[in-house]
């Protein structure tokens, strides 16, 4: 029986394999991608789902432990952030996050392969604590993405951060997940 929680890690898997790969997957893999980051983005965006007021909710441990080597999947996001090539410093925001990388939204563009330091506040928390990770930007759009809404920015996947700031980040996004989901019941 497939259940939210398993539809969430299906998804995980896929989009893992799918970053592993450069970007394409078997063409049934491919479909089935498609598929379950639809019904993610529903789940993300908390609209479309009448869940059964009886089920259990899913908790934070579940989703932790269906998510545990899931580097890719996001959740949305909007804080400020700045990051730093070379000697300069630029700011933008943070769209969405995983615990593996951002899309920083900013005008302010890096070439593919830059390495930066992104500096993002502590999320979910009210500490003054700053994360400071070493990245490389993977991606740039300069347009932005309109189909699913992501404006002009850059894919930036982490390269080298603090056991701490890995913690903070699963912390975040499986929090966000959960926090999400509970109010669909």
């Amino acid at each position: 029986m497939k259940t939210v929680l398993s539809l969430i890690g299906e998804f995980g898997a896929l989009n893992d394999a799918k970053m592993r790969t450069g970007g394409s997957l078997p063409p049934e893999d491919e479909k089935r991608w498609a598929e379950l980051q639809a019904f993610y983005e529903v789940l993300m965006a908390q609209t479309g789902l009448d869940m059964d007021r009886e089920a259990a909710p899913i908790t934070a441990d579940d989703i932790r432990e269906q998510l545990a080597d899931r580097e890719r999947i996001r959740v949305p996001v909007e804080v400020p952030v700045v990051f730093q090539e070379g000697e300069r410093h630029h700011s933008g925001k943070v769209v969405n996050l995983s615990r593996g990388g951002i899309f920083i939204a900013s005008e302010h563009l890096s070439e593919v392969g830059s390495h930066l330091t992104v500096y993002i506040p502590q999320i979910g928390s009210t500490s003054e604590e700053v994360l400071e990770i070493e990245s490389e930007v993977i991606w740039v759009t300069k347009r932005g993405v309109p189909e699913i809404e992501l404006p002009r920015g850059m894919g930036v996947q982490f390269t080298e951060y603090p056991t701490h700031a890995q913690e903070k980040l699963d912390s975040f996004v499986i929090e966000t997940i959960a926090r999400k989901l509970s109010s669909l019941w």
